[in-house]
């Protein structure tokens, strides 16, 4: 995973319903940190003003940035 890809969510998470699989969202900052292939990322969703932190295992790339 790479600054640019664009991601969604990879499964519901219970305790938000920001969390729908149509939302998408692109990376922007990825972790130097990796601990046990998860590394942190922070992704600019769609329609939303501000970033969230992510693991990368909370999300799956549907287009690699170039």
């Amino acid at each position: 995973m790479k600054v640019g890809d664009l991601v969604r969510p990879s499964r519901p998470k219970e305790c938000g319903a920001q969390w729908r699989r149509n939302r998408v969202g692109v990376v922007t900052e990825v972790s130097a940190d990796d601990v046990d292939g998860v590394s942190s990322i922070f992704v600019r969703w769609n329609g939303n003003s501000d970033w969230s932190l992510e693991y990368s295992d909370n999300v799956e790339v549907i287009s690699e940035s170039r």
